[in-house]
């Protein structure tokens, strides 16, 4: 995971391809990040090609279910089925790899949130050892 790994035109192809994943979210979500427990909603076209990265910085270790619907929710509720938008998920921390129960809670909160009318595109993990997708 090392964002110069990713080629000069990476805007114009879709981020949340395996090859390529791991690089989008190394540039997006970074150290300072990570350790701050951030949030990194990707919001992106239907061909999953980047629109608008938004980052919420500084979570408290916990957050429980109901929070995460409620951090999440004004950012996708205006988007329509007709907008043709799609979301990647990803939670940064500072410690290892290892999947947690918050990690597929944050799963269940991106997809009840998303409903119907947004894609998503996959929920990822990002810490100080590297990233891993959480299943979807």
């Amino acid at each position: 995971m090392d964002f110069t790994n990713l080629p000069p035109n990476w805007p114009d192809l879709p981020i949340h391809v395996p090859e390529r994943v791991a690089d989008v979210l190394d540039l997006l979500l970074g150290e300072r990040d990570r350790k701050q427990r951030a949030v990194l909603v990707a919001l992106c076209d239907d061909e999953g090609k980047l629109i608008q990265p938004c980052v919420i910085d500084e979570l408290p270790v916990r957050i429980d279910y109901s929070d995460k619907v409620r951090l999440l929710e004004p950012l996708i509720s205006p988007i329509s089925e007709a907008d043709h938008v799609a979301l990647l998920l990803a939670v940064g921390r500072p410690d290892g790899l290892s999947l947690t129960d918050d990690d597929h809670e944050w799963v269940a909160a991106a997809r009840e949130v998303c409903g119907g009318q947004v894609s998503l595109l996959g929920v990822h993990i990002v810490t100080l050892y590297g990233s891993r997708q959480v299943a979807a």
